[in-house]
């Protein structure tokens, strides 16, 4: 591995007003749900490559994780944060979070669960719960060559607000104007 590797990666910073929230539906019968700390191994469900250190930190950071199951089984997650500051990871930035804001991130489906819709309809899940706890704005963001995912941020009703470049050099990402 060449240690002064570099590479320049475009994130896109995605918006909702949850004042209009639309409806997401999904393919087959299915289970949206907030994850139990407790069930935190099940994850490894979904993604077997997962840090399980990292969700556990989640967790213990306030953060709340929404799941679908579908054929009896864990088939996708999103993490959502409402409080703190937020990283947006791949772009190198950090987000305050304001009061009625929410962040939708570290969103996963398995593999043997895509093209369903799970992943639209679980942001539908997570928007009309947290408008329904008073937020106003949810936030997500994808990395432009990641293009299923863009595919179902906007199927939920997210809007592009803007490109956030970067340089990563040797696993540190840093902001480009």
């Amino acid at each position: 591995m060449n240690l002064f590797a570099r590479r320049i990666g475009t994130t896109l910073l995605l918006r909702h007003d949850l004042q209009a929230i639309g409806t997401a539906s999904a393919d087959g019968n299915f289970v949206i749900e907030v994850l139990d700390q407790a069930d935190a191994d099940l994850l490894s469900q979904v993604n077997p490559d997962i840090d399980r250190a990292l969700e556990i930190a989640k967790f213990a950071a306030g953060l709340t994780c929404y799941v679908a199951r579908a054929d009896g089984r864990l088939a996708h997650y999103s993490w959502v944060q409402d409080s703190g500051r937020h990283l947006i990871g791949g772009a190198g930035r950090k987000r305050r979070v304001r009061e009625g804001d929410l962040w939708i991130h570290a969103c996963f489906t398995a593999a043997w669960a895509r093209g369903r819709h799970l992943y639209p309809a679980v942001l539908g899940r997570i928007l009309q719960d947290y408008k329904a706890r008073g937020f106003r704005t949810a936030w997500i963001y994808v990395l432009d060559s990641n293009l299923a995912s863009q595919q179902g941020i906007r199927r939920a009703g997210f809007e592009l607000v803007s490109r956030l470049r970067s340089l990563s050099v040797r696993g540190w990402n840093i902001p480009l104007l």
